[in-house]
């Protein structure tokens, strides 16, 4: 299974980083997309270019131990105010690994970026993860392209266009019914789908089980990886022993509105619009949000 291991930043010892992802045989990736956020500054637009001009210097200096072509990218969406300076910025590298598009809801966004971009890249990988993405999701697999290898599925947002709360997660049947939707579709257009992130990150059980149920379905040969744990899972055989969980398992116990609430505004990391809580479970802004509309706030 690769793994495309979304990392947050680069830190002290970062070459030893990616060399250890790079033996799991996957793929680092960076996110520059403008993800949910609870108080939207007013310097947005400022803060997202200031982020990606950071990763891409913090990149250049590595060399010649990195080039940008051994990374995967996560630009904003084609709607979103800073697309264009994305798409700017790539351009102007020698070459990219991967790129993912977020909130993909036509064949017009897949084939925008296919146009836009100019530099050299081995896959472009639309993300579905809105109910009008899924809507067109056979329009969208129309594209014929040589560029366009994947989907990837992005479960959290999902949720929250589709109104859930609590969301579905990898413990769930109906997040399964999802992936057989996906997979059905991905066969028939023959394009290969990328699974969505386990947000448990010591989880090793529910972990094992996801790669395990993703055998079931034909297509889905790519895993979103969050950790270390996890990047190398998706390299090495399935631990049976590692496999059993316990149904009501983390993801299962914060269900709660107040719990996700309190939880998330306690444990966000600076800088970013995701929380990780003692437990090492990430909890999404997306899944924050539901939870605020739920409770009325």
């Amino acid at each position: 299974m690769k793994a495309y291991h979304f990392a947050k930043d680069i830190k002290n010892g970062f070459i030893e980083f990616f060399n250890e992802i790079s033996d799991c045989k996957g793929i680092v990736c960076f996110d520059f997309e403008d993800s949910i956020a609870v108080n939207i500054s007013t310097n947005f637009i400022f803060e997202r270019n200031a982020h990606r001009i950071r990763i891409l210097r913090s990149i250049d200096e590595l060399s010649p131990f990195v080039t940008f072509g051994d990374f995967g990218f996560r630009i904003n969406s084609v709607n979103s105010e800073v697309y264009h300076c994305d798409i700017q910025s790539l351009n102007t590298l020698g070459s990219v690994k991967s790129v993912f598009i977020p909130k993909v809801e036509s064949s017009s966004d897949l084939i925008r970026v296919i146009n836009d971009l100019v530099v050299e890249v081995h896959e472009i990988i639309p993300i579905i993860e809105t109910q009008k993405g899924f809507d067109n999701l056979t329009e969208i697999l129309s594209v014929k392209d040589d560029l366009f290898k994947h989907i990837a599925f992005g479960h959290c947002d999902y949720n929250l266009s589709m109104g859930n709360f609590p969301f579905y997660h990898q413990d769930s049947l109906i997040y399964w019914a999802w992936i057989s939707y996906l997979n059905e579709e991905c066969e028939k257009a023959g394009v290969g789908l990328i699974n969505s992130p386990v947000l448990d990150l010591d989880n090793e059980g529910l972990f094992q089980d996801t790669l395990m149920k993703c055998k079931d379905y034909y297509k889905v040969d790519g895993q979103i990886t969050m950790c270390k744990s996890q990047t190398r899972s998706c390299n090495s055989a399935i631990d049976i022993r590692q496999r059993s969980f316990t149904r009501n398992s983390r993801l299962n116990d914060l269900k709660t509105m107040d719990l996700i609430i309190k939880q998330y505004e306690q444990n966000l990391l600076i800088g970013k619009t995701f929380a990780v809580n003692p437990e090492r479970l990430i909890i999404s802004p997306q899944e924050y949000m539901a939870a605020i509309n739920k409770r009325g706030l």
